[in-house]
C-alpha cells in the first residue's frame, strides 16, 4: 500500500526544493572561462559578448578523463525572440556568473562515483539554436544579431583540445534539453576527434523533442524547430543522408538525427517528459479555461482520459526510440517519472528519488554502460496508471520517484510518501548544522541466514545496524524495527523485492536519529544505550512464514517472523542476552511488529530486567474510506493469508475472531502483558490520506487540500476526521486500566515521531502534560513519574501542543523563513574525513586517557595550496579530577575507540567559496583525549585500579612529529589554531609551532575562544580558577608553561591566557567574543542568545570589560591581530555560519574569514578589532552557535 499526499502549493513547493538543495549537500562554485580571441574567430554568443565555459579538472585516476556538457535553454525563433534572449544569460556572457557543479558535474565520490574526479566542463549556451546555427541578422534596434552555435561548439573544443582533451583516454558528450538536442547534433563531430582506442561516448539528457500537434492541433515543436532552422541556418550540422530526403526542419528532430548518429550513445529521457507535455502537447492556450492546468503541472491531478492522452506522447516517443533498440553499443534510459532533465541535479542522478530501472538509478546505469560493466542497459520504464481509482501498487520502482511537473529543468522531490517527514528532516538538517551530525551507522546481514530460512523475499539475507553502548548505558538495549507498509498480493510483493523493503542487496548505511540518536542534548535518557535498527523486508511486519512462486517462477519468502527470531537471537550472542534494560520500539509497520512481538520480547529476559515496549504510529483502525471501502481490512486480510502469519497473533483472540482481525492492533493490545507505552497521532496523516480518504474514494478534488493539510478542511470534513479521533480514541480505551502502561496520542497531522531528532525532542515536538514525546518515554520507562497517559483534545478544540495546521501556509512560512535564514549560508560542504590513528602510540607513551592511540583527520592540499598547512586542535572542555577523567575516558574526548570520521567545515571547508583563503590548504584537525588541552605529562590510578594517561603533551608532540614527517616540515605556510580547550592549547603550544619552521615559512597562530577569563562567578566563586587548578595539579601542565611566568606566579594562573599572550612571540591573532557563552554560562540562568537574556546586562558587561583588559597587551605586539565581537557565541572558526557567511560577525567590514585572511596573508596594515558593547553590533546573529 502506497501512501499519498495532497500537494503544496507552488510557492512553498518551490521554497521545500530551494531548502532541500541547500541543506543536501553544498557544492562547488566554478568560475566562467571566456574563450580566448572569440570575437576575432566570430565566435560569439547573441550580443557579440565572447561565450564562456566552467572547468574544474580533473585529479588522480581521472586526470585523463574528460566529461562536457552542453547548457540548455530553449531557443529563439524569430528576430523579437533572439532580440529578448540576448538581454540575458542565454544570449550575453555579460549576464552569466559562476555555476554550482551537480549531479554527473558533482566532484563528491559517494554521489557521483564513476565521474567526481573527471575534467568536468559546462559549455554555457548563448546562441538560442543548441550550439548548431551559423548565421547573422539585424536586430529592431539596427545592431546585429549573432547567430553562431556552431562557432562556438567549434573553438571552445579546440580551446579544450589544447588544455587537455586531445590526450583524453575517455571521454564524454552530454547535455540537458536543447543542450542534450546539440549533444545529438554534434556526436558524431566529438567522437571523431579523439583514435580509436578512446572511450568516446554520447550522452543526451531530455533531448528527444517529438514533432507532436497539442491538444488544439497545432505541431508546436515543428513550430519553433522550423523557424530556427531557418533563421540561424543549422544546416551545417544536419545528416547530408537526411537533408538528400526530407525537410531540414525534420532532419533536426532526434528521430532522424540518432539514424545517421554512429558514436556510442546512451538516450536518458522520461517517456512522459515535463517540458513537453506543458509546452508541446499542452501549452497555455490549447486547451479551453483551466480545464488542463492542474494536470499538466502534476501529473498526479490529471483524470483517466488525460492520462491517455499522456500515454499516445508515451508510445509516440517509445517508437521513435525503436531504431535504437538494435544499435550495438547504445544504451537506453527512459523512465515514466514527470520530469525533464535528470543528470544535472542530486536527486535525480543518484539519490533514493533518482528513477530507478533494472535496480539501477540513473547514475548506475551510466556507469554501467559507459564502461560496459553490463552487457547491455536498454531500460523502458511501463506506463503510469490510469487513476480511476487509487493506485496501491504503481507499476515498477518509479512509484518512489515524484511524478509532479518541473518548472524549467528542475526535478521535484518525492511528495506522495515524504510530506511531512520532509519537512522534519529539512529542520533537522539544519538543527544538525550547528550540533552534531547523527551517526553513520553500517549495515551487518544476518549471519547463516539462508541455513536458518530467515531471509527476505527475494532470498537475501536480513540485515540490521548496531551502535554499541557506552558508560552507563553499556548493557541496555534498544531495538527498533523498521516500518514500509506490506505487500499483500504476488504482484505487489514482487515489485517489493527489487526495493531496499524486500532485498537487504539494495540496503545501505543508516544515520541515527531521534531515539536513535547518540547526542545527549537531543535523547539524554538513551543515548549511550546499545541501539539497533533491524531492516524491514518481508512486508508483514516481520510476522510471516510462508513461500510463494513468482510470475517470474523464482521464491518469494515470506519469512518475517523467522527474521525477528533469528537476528534476536544473535543479538542475544552480541550482550542483548546480559541487558539490565532493554526497550522494543518500531515506527509504522515496524510499530505494528512491536505489538506483535513485545510479549516474546519481554519473555526472553529475567524478571529483575526492565524490558518494555514502545511502538509508535502503529495503531492502525478497521475503518471504512469515504466510498465506504474497508481500505485497512483488505491489505491487512491480503497480507494474513498469503504470508501465513497466524503464528503471532494472540490464541485468545484466533479462537473467537477471524485472523485478520486478530492482526488490528485494537485486539493486539489485549492479549500484550509486558509494559507498553502507545505512541500515535490521533490524527494519523498517513491513515487519513490512505485508508479515510484515499485518492478516488471521493469526487474529483474535493479532499485534495484537506488530506493535504488538516488546517484547509472545512467543518464537515474536520467531523469526518473528528469521527476517525473518536475510534483511535475507543480502539487504546483498554490501555487506560493497564498498569505499568502509557500512552501519548497527540492531535497533529503526522505519522511517525520517535524517529525524527525534531518531533522527538526539540522546540517542535508536540508535547502533552508539559512533556515533549522523549520526556514522556523517558518518564514512563524509569518511572519517573506515576503514570503517563496522556491523549490531547480534539482538533477543533484547536489544541495547543503543536499548530494544528501542521503544514499550514503561515506556520510553514515561519519554518521555510527560519530554514533559508539557516541554509542560505553555505552550510554543508562538508568533506567527511576519516580518522588516522598515530602510528606506534604505545612506544611513545603518546595515548588517550584510556590508553588507546590519539587520533587525526589529515585533508590533503591541492594546487595553490599544495604546500600550505593548516593544523587545528580540538577542544571539549577538561578534566580535574580522577572522577571526572574516568567518566571523560568513556567516550570521545578520552578515548579513540569512540572517535568517528569528522566533517570538516568552517576554516577547514574544501569550499572555495566558504573559505576562499584557506579551502586548498592541508588541513588537520587532532582530536582531543587527555582533558588538559593538549599539555599534560603524568599518570593515576582509576578507581576501578586501572591507569589513567595524562599524556597530552606527547600526544602533540607526537602527532605533529608525524605530520612534519608527511609534508609539515616542508610546507611555506603554516596555521595552528584550535577552538574553546583547543584555542587554549593553540596558545599552550604556538612558540613550540612556530619554531619548527625556518624563518621564511610564514607560521603563525590562530586560537578561536580559547581566551578564558579567571572571574568570580555570581556566588564570588573563581570557577575557572577551580577548573584548571585541578587540571594543572593532576595532569603535571608545568612543561608548556611559561618559565618567566612560573618564576614569579602559581602555576595555575601561568595557565590563563592574560600569562600566556606575554611570553607568546610567534604572529598570532585571537579571535573571540567578548560575551563568550560558555564561560557566560556561570553568570547567567539562561542559555540562550543575549537578546534573550534575563539577567541584568550589567554583570555581562563587567565580564566583557575584563576581557578586554586582558588583551589589552595585544595591542602594541606586531604582527599580531585581534577580532573581539559582542556576539553571544563560542567558537566561531569551524563553523560555516559564524566563519564566513551573510550571519557571520562583521567588524571593521570584514567577517570573520575576511579578517583572518587580510591579517594571515598581510593584506591590511593591521587586523585588530574590538566591538562595542552589545547591543550595538547589528551583524550579530541569533543563529550563531552557542
Amino acid at each position: 500500500m502506497a501512501a499519498t499526499s495532497g500537494k503544496l502549493r507552488p510557492p512553498f513547493r518551490l521554497l521545500l526544493l530551494l531548502l532541500a538543495a541547500a541543506v543536501a549537500r553544498s557544492v562547488d562554485g566554478v568560475e566562467l572561462t571566456l574563450l580566448t580571441g572569440a570575437r576575432e574567430k566570430g565566435t560569439v554568443c547573441l550580443d557579440g559578448s565572447p561565450p564562456g565555459y566552467h572547468l574544474q579538472r580533473g585529479f588522480g585516476s581521472g586526470e585523463h578523463s574528460w566529461f562536457i556538457h552542453l547548457q540548455g535553454g530553449a531557443w529563439c525563433n524569430t528576430i523579437e525572440d533572439c532580440s529578448k534572449r540576448k538581454m540575458s544569460a542565454y544570449g550575453s556572457s555579460k549576464f552569466m556568473r559562476a555555476v554550482e557543479f551537480n549531479g554527473i558535474l558533482s566532484n563528491d565520490q559517494q554521489l557521483n562515483s564513476d565521474f567526481y574526479n573527471w575534467n568536468r566542463v559546462f559549455i554555457r549556451y548563448c546562441d538560442g539554436a543548441s550550439f548548431s546555427g551559423d548565421g547573422e541578422a539585424q536586430d529592431q534596434d539596427g545592431s546585429t544579431l549573432h547567430f553562431r552555435g556552431l562557432r562556438i561548439w567549434e573553438a571552445v573544443i579546440n580551446e579544450l583540445m589544447g588544455k587537455g582533451l586531445a590526450t583524453a583516454k575517455q571521454a564524454i558528450l552530454s547535455g540537458c534539453s536543447a543542450g542534450g538536442l546539440a549533444a545529438l547534433l554534434h556526436c558524431n563531430d566529438f567522437y571523431a576527434r579523439f583514435s580509436k582506442e578512446v572511450s568516446a561516448k554520447c550522452l543526451p539528457d531530455a533531448g528527444f523533442f517529438l514533432d507532436i500537434e497539442d491538444l488544439s492541433g497545432e505541431r508546436h515543436m515543428w513550430s519553433v524547430f522550423n523557424g530556427t532552422v531557418h533563421l540561424q541556418n543549422v544546416t551545417q550540422v544536419l545528416s547530408k543522408d537526411c537533408l538528400a530526403k526530407k525537410d531540414p526542419t525534420e532532419c533536426f528532430f532526434p528521430a532522424e538525427l540518432v539514424k545517421s548518429i554512429t558514436a556510442p550513445t546512451l538516450i536518458l529521457n522520461s517517456a512522459y517528459d515535463s517540458w513537453q507535455i506543458q509546452n508541446a502537447l499542452a501549452p497555455d492556450g490549447s486547451f479551453p479555461g483551466q480545464s488542463w492546468s492542474s494536470c499538466k503541472t502534476d501529473i498526479r491531478n490529471c483524470s483517466s482520459t488525460q492520462i491517455q492522452v499522456f500515454n499516445g506522447f508515451r508510445n509516440k516517443f517509445v517508437d521513435d526510440i525503436e531504431v535504437v533498440k538494435d544499435k550495438k553499443d547504445w544504451g537506453l534510459f527512459i523512465d515514466s517519472c514527470f520530469t525533464h532533465c535528470q543528470t544535472p541535479f542530486d536527486i535525480s542522478w543518484n539519490s533514493q528519488a533518482s528513477p530507478v530501472l533494472g535496480n539501477k538509478t540513473v547514475a548506475e546505469a551510466i556507469g554501467d554502460w559507459y564502461f560496459e560493466r553490463s552487457y547491455e542497459v536498454k531500460e523502458i520504464d511501463c506506463e503510469y496508471p490510469e487513476i480511476d481509482h487509487p493506485v496501491h501498487h504503481p507499476p515498477r520502482t518509479c512509484s518512489v520517484h515524484t511524478r509532479a511537473a518541473a518548472t524549467g529543468e528542475m526535478p521535484i522531490l518525492p511528495r506522495r510518501r515524504y510530506a511531512e517527514p520532509l519537512l522534519l528532516l529539512l529542520l533537522a538538517a539544519v538543527a544538525r548544522s550547528t550540533a552534531a551530525a547523527p551517526d553513520v551507522v553500517e549495515l551487518i546481514l544476518l549471519t547463516g541466514a539462508q541455513e536458518k530460512g530467515a531471509v527476505c523475499l527475494d532470498g537475501s539475507p536480513p540485515g540490521y545496524h548496531l551502535q554499541r553502548g557506552f558508560g552507563s548505558g553499556e548493557h541496555s538495549w534498544l531495538i527498533y524495527l523498521e516500518g514500509g507498509e506490506w505487500c499483500d498480493t504476488i504482484e505487489s510483493c514482487s515489485n517489493r523485492k527489487t526495493t531496499e523493503l524486500g532485498s537487504s542487496k539494495l540496503m545501505e548505511a543508516q544515520e541515527f536519529e531521534g531515539i536513535l540518536s547518540n547526542n545527549q542534548t537531543v535523547n539524554s535518557d538513551f543515548y549511550n544505550w546499545n541501539k539497533v535498527v533491524i531492516r524491514y523486508c518481508d512486508g508483514a511486519s516481520f510476522s510471516g512464514n510462508a513461500e510463494a512462486q513468482d510470475q517470474d517462477g523464482s521464491t518469494l519468502h515470506f519469512r518475517g517472523l523467522r527474521i525477528w527470531q533469528a537476528v534476536l537471537d544473535e543479538l542475544m550472542e552480541k550482550g542483548l542476552a546480559s541487558a539490565k534494560q532493554a526497550l522494543l520500539s518500531g515506527c509504522s509497520a515496524g510499530g505494528l511488529a512491536t505489538l506483535l512481538h513485545c510479549n516474546d520480547f519481554h519473555a526472553r529476559f529475567p524478571k529483575e530486567v526492565s524490558a518494555k515496549c514502545l511502538p509508535d504510529a502503529g495503531i492502525f483502525l478497521d475503518i471504512e474510506d469515504l466510498s465506504g471501502k474497508r481500505l485497512m481490512w483488505s491489505v491487512f486480510n491480503g497480507t494474513v493469508q498469503l504470508q501465513n502469519v497466524s503464528e503471532v497473533l494472540p490464541k485468545d483472540c484466533l479462537a473467537k475472531k477471524d485472523r485478520t482481525e486478530c492482526f488490528l492492533a485494537t485486539e493486539l493490545v489485549k492479549s500484550i502483558t509486558a509494559p507498553t507505552l502507545i505512541v500515535n497521532s490521533a490524527y494519523d496523516s498517513w491513515q487519513i490520506r490512505d485508508t479515510l480518504a484515499p485518492v478516488g474514494s471521493y469526487p474529483g478534488q474535493s479532499w485534495l487540500n484537506c488530506t493535504n493539510d488538516i488546517g484547509n478542511c472545512n467543518s464537515t470534513q474536520m467531523e469526518v476526521l473528528n469521527g476517525f479521533r473518536k475510534k483511535f480514541v475507543d480502539g487504546v480505551k483498554v490501555v487506560k486500566d493497564k498498569k505499568d502502561w502509557g500512552l501519548f496520542i497527540d492531535s497533529c497531522f503526522m505519522h511517525c515521531q520517535t524517529k525524527y531528532s525534531i518531533s522527538w525532542s526539540s522546540q517542535f515536538s508536540p508535547v502533552l502534560g508539559n512533556m515533549t514525546i522523549a520526556k514522556a518515554v523517558g518518564d514512563w520507562y524509569f518511572e519517573r513519574s506515576k503514570t503517563v497517559k496522556e491523549i490531547d483534545c480534539d482538533s477543533k478544540l484547536r489544541s495547543p501542543v503543536l499548530p494544528r495546521r501542521r503544514l499550514a501556509e503561515p506556520f510553514l512560512l515561519l519554518l521555510l523563513l527560519l530554514l533559508l535564514a539557516a541554509v542560505a549560508r553555505p552550510t554543508a560542504a562538508a568533506d567527511v574525513v576519516e580518522l588516522t590513528l598515530l602510528a606506534g602510540a604505545q612506544e611513545k607513551g603518546a595515548v588517550c586517557l584510556d590508553g588507546s592511540p590519539p587520533g587525526y583527520h589529515l585533508q590533503r592540499g591541492f594546487g595553490s595550496g599544495e604546500h600550505s598547512w593548516l593544523v587545528f586542535l580540538e577542544g571539549g572542555a577538561w578534566c580535574n579530577s580522577i572522577e571526572s577523567c574516568s567518566r571523560r575516558k568513556m567516550g570521545v574526548y578520552g578515548s579513540s575507540k569512540f572517535m568517528k570520521a569528522a566533517e570538516f567545515n568552517g576554516i577547514l571547508s574544501n569550499d572555495q567559496q566558504l573559505n576562499s583563503d584557506f579551502y586548498n590548504w592541508n588541513k588537520v584537525a587532532i582530536r582531543y583525549c587527555d582533558g588538559a588541552s593538549f599539555s599534560g605529562d603524568a599518570e593515576a590510578q582509576d578507581k576501578d585500579g586501572s591507569t589513567l594517561h595524562f599524556r597530552g603533551l606527547r600526544i602533540w608532540e607526537a602527532v605533529v612529529d608525524e605530520l612534519m614527517g608527511k609534508g609539515l616540515a616542508t610546507a611555506k605556510q603554516a596555521i595552528l589554531s584550535g577552538c574553546s580547550a583547543g584555542g587554549l592549547a593553540a596558545l599552550l603550544h604556538c612558540n613550540d609551532f612556530h619554531a619548527r619552521f625556518p624563518k621564511e615559512v610564514s607560521a603563525k597562530c590562530l586560537p578561536d575562544a580559547g581566551f578564558f577569563l579567571d572571574v568570580e562567578d555570581l556566588s564570588g566563586e573563581r570557577h575557572m580558577w577551580s577548573v584548571f587548578n585541578g587540571t594543572v595539579h593532576l595532569q603535571n601542565v608545568r612543561e608548556v608553561l611559561s618559565k618567566d611566568c612560573l618564576t614569579k606566579k602559581d602555576p595555575t594562573e601561568c595557565f590563563f591566557p592574560a600569562e600566556l599572550v606575554k611570553s607568546i612571540t610567534a604572529p598570532t591573532l585571537i579571535l573571540n567574543s567578548a560575551y563568550d557563552s560558555w564561560q557566560m554560562d556561570p553568570f547567567l540562568d539562561s542559555h540562550g542568545p543575549v537578546a534573550k537574556l534575563t539577567f541584568g546586562i550589567a554583570v555581562p558587561h563587567k565580564s566583557k570589560n575584563k576581557f578586554v583588559d586582558d588583551v589589552e597587551i595585544v595591542k602594541d605586539k606586531k604582527d599580531w591581530g585581534l577580532f573581539i565581537d559582542s556576539c553571544f557565541t563560542h567558537c566561531q572558526t569551524p563553523f560555516n555560519i559564524s566563519w564566513s557567511s551573510q550571519a557571520s560577525p562583521v567588524l571593521g567590514s570584514k567577517t570573520v574569514a575576511e579578517a583572518v585572511g587580510d591579517w594571515y596573508f598581510e593584506r591590511s596594515y593591521e587586523v585588530k578589532e574590538i566591538d562595542c558593547e552589545y547591543p550595538c553590533n547589528p551583524t550579530c546573529s541569533s543563529q550563531l552557535p552557542t
